[in-house]
C-alpha cells in the first residue's frame, strides 16, 4: 500500500473521495426516465465509474453519464449523475457509483426496480385470478 503524499509540514496534499450525498433507491415504470444522482468531495478530483450489478456502464444514448461542479464554491463538490433515458424491467438491479483518486476509493449503491406498464400488468394478472372450473354453471 502506498502512503499518501505528504507536504513539508507533514499534512496530506489530498484526501480519499467522500460522498456528501449518496445514491437513493428508485422505483420506476417501464418507459420512464430515471435519474441517479450523488455528490462527491475529493482532492484531487476523482475518477468516477458507474456499474449495473458488476457491469461497467459507458456513456451512450441510453445511459447518459454527467458530471458538474456544485454551485457552491465554498465546498469543492461534484454532482455525478446517471440518466437512464427509458427504463425497462430488465434494467432493474443494483447500481453503483465508484469514485477514486490516488488516496483511495469510495462507492455508493442503490437499487432500481422497474415495473411493467399498465397494459403488461393486465395481461399478466388477467388469467391468474380465474377459477379453475368453468365460469358459467348450467
Amino acid at each position: 500500500m502506498q502512503s499518501p503524499l505528504v507536504s513539508l509540514t507533514g499534512a496530506a496534499c489530498g484526501s480519499t473521495p467522500v460522498f456528501t450525498k449518496g445514491l437513493q433507491n428508485i422505483r420506476a415504470t417501464k418507459g420512464q426516465l430515471v435519474v441517479f444522482e450523488c455528490r462527491i468531495r475529493a482532492t484531487p478530483t476523482s475518477q468516477v465509474h458507474w456499474y449495473r450489478e458488476y457491469d461497467l456502464i459507458t456513456d451512450s444514448a441510453d445511459f447518459r453519464i454527467l458530471r458538474k461542479k456544485a454551485c457552491s464554491s465554498a465546498v469543492p463538490e461534484e454532482v455525478c449523475t446517471l440518466v437512464i433515458t427509458e427504463a425497462f424491467p430488465e434494467d432493474s438491479g443494483m447500481f453503483k457509483c465508484v469514485a477514486e483518486n490516488e488516496f483511495g476509493s469510495v462507492a455508493s449503491s442503490a437499487r432500481l426496480s422497474v415495473s411493467p406498464g399498465a397494459k403488461e400488468l393486465e395481461s399478466f394478472g388477467g388469467s391468474s385470478h380465474r377459477p379453475a372450473g368453468p365460469a358459467t354453471l348450467k
